[in-house]
């Protein structure tokens, strides 16, 4: 939100690029065959370190002046907010052959922890920055999903790339895992309207 001053001013940030685009996520597999080098820091970049830098690069927009903060108060309840999005199984859970997912949302995780208490030191030693609140909000599946194939050959060709030692330890139970995860139908998505009206309430 832009105020009428000359200088842009933020009173609320509210991050989606920390929820990754499946389409371009690292497909499933082991730990052990993770490519660090190119699939894990590609993606460590787009899903970790970019939000991070534009959350870093917005926050001076944060410090207004006593009388803006009134302003804030007065349009947006007296409370500035960062926001931060997490897809909840990646950040809090770390399931099985999504490695590469689970570290980075663990990683961003820590950091917005770790701003939302130096914050809180700002406040307690200085009285600035204490109206200022850093968020965490573990999302689900939101939007239409569709139903994943449970053919077998699908998985069967995933694990192609693997090694020989790798295929012998972990092909029988990923295509097992994988087929469960595919199978259960017990979750529904939420639908896009209301996910958006629950972050901005």
């Amino acid at each position: 939100q832009q105020s009428s001053s000359t200088n842009p001013q933020l009173f609320s940030v509210i991050s989606l690029l920390t929820l990754p685009y499946p389409p371009t996520s690292p497909s499933p597999a082991p730990f052990e065959h993770l490519d660090f080098q190119m699939t894990y820091q590609d993606y460590l970049t787009r899903s970790h370190i970019v939000p991070l830098q534009t959350i870093q690069a917005l926050l001076p927009l944060f410090r207004i002046t006593p009388a803006r903060l009134r302003e804030a108060g007065a349009m947006f309840g007296g409370k500035q907010s960062i926001i931060i999005c997490l897809p909840a199984t990646d950040a809090r859970v770390g399931v099985p052959y999504a490695s590469a997912q689970a570290m980075s949302a663990a990683a961003t995780a820590r950091g917005a922890e770790v701003l939302r208490r130096e914050i809180g030191q700002a406040a307690r030693f200085s009285g600035k920055q204490r109206d200022m609140r850093v968020v965490l909000v573990d999302v689900g599946a939101v939007g239409s999903v569709g139903s994943p194939s449970c053919d077998v050959d699908v998985y069967g060709d995933a694990v192609k790339g693997w090694t020989a030692t790798e295929q012998s330890i972990y092909a029988a139970p990923y295509v097992n895992y994988m087929e469960g995860v595919h199978g259960q139908s017990s979750r529904h998505p939420t639908s896009v309207n209301r996910f958006v009206r629950r972050i901005v309430n």
